[in-house]
C-alpha cells in the first residue's frame, strides 16, 4: 500500500514500467486500476493516479487519485 517499502507492496499485473531521469519508477498496476511512483531514495510507493475502481467514466475535473481507470496498460515518461 501507499507509504510502504517497495518490496512489501502488492501490485497486480504491473505490465507497465518508466523511470524518470531521477531514476524513479512509475508502474502501471493494472489489476489495481493504479499508476503507482516508486521513490527511489526512500523506496516508499505511492498512489498517483486511481483510487482502485474500474470506471473509464471518471467525472470531469477529477485528477489524481480520486480519478478512476480501467486497467491501465501502459505509461510513457517524456522529461
Amino acid at each position: 500500500g501507499d507509504g510502504s517499502q517497495g518490496q512489501d507492496s502488492f501490485l497486480s499485473q504491473p505490465v507497465s514500467l518508466e523511470k524518470d531521469e531521477n531514476e524513479n519508477f512509475f508502474i502501471g498496476d493494472t489489476v489495481n486500476n493504479r499508476i503507482r511512483f516508486l521513490n527511489k531514495i526512500s523506496n516508499k510507493i505511492s498512489t498517483l493516479i486511481g483510487k482502485g475502481k474500474t470506471n473509464p467514466n471518471s467525472p470531469a475535473g477529477t485528477f489524481g487519485n480520486e480519478t478512476n481507470l480501467n486497467k491501465p496498460l501502459g505509461l510513457a515518461y517524456f522529461d
